[in-house]
């Protein structure tokens, strides 16, 4: 059998079968490297088995992180509300709730061509008075001055040969 380098961690840990594991014994009665290797696997398990374990810490780690590379204080708390992704979360949803709200509760003009024309209509008689005054295209009569500005017509008296 060539020699069981690959083998040792499997052997030493139980995992090989039966047959396996009396092949590699076989083979370590006659072989001294694989004995010292085999060794020296036992001495790192001892080892790693002599250390305490440290439970993994349950916060996050980016503030250490931040305190490493930035230089930063973990304990000290960014202004207003902090930075940190849920407060982000949070603002983002409080600010598209708002919009939705601004959206459903103002009151939306459908006729947009009758709110066009109530604008026209009111605004006619500035036009009226300022550009129009000594004009063959001014009209008096209320609410048809723009109409014949726009339209290019004259409907004064002089224009309709009466």
């Amino acid at each position: 059998m060539k020699h069981v380098g690959n083998l040792i961690q499997a052997f030493l840990s139980g995992e090989l079968d039966g047959g396996r594991a009396a092949e590699v014994e076989k083979h370590l009665d006659g072989c001294s490297r694989c004995r010292h290797e085999v060794q020296q696997a036992r001495d790192l398990w001892e080892m790693l088995g002599s250390t305490e374990a440290v439970p993994p810490d349950k916060g996050s780690i980016w503030p250490a992180v931040q305190a490493r590379t930035l230089g930063r204080d973990p304990e000290r708390r960014e202004w207003f509300f902090g930075t940190g992704p849920r407060m982000r979360t949070g603002l983002a949803t409080v600010a598209l709730a708002a919009g939705l709200v601004v959206g459903v509760l103002l009151p939306v003009e459908s006729d947009q061509s009758a709110a066009a024309d109530d604008a026209l209509a009111g605004s006619a008689w500035l036009v009226e008075s300022s550009w129009l005054s000594g004009s063959s295209w001014l009209v008096t009569e209320q609410g048809t001055g723009l109409d014949d500005i726009l339209l290019g017509t004259d409907q004064s008296d002089e224009g309709n040969g009466s």
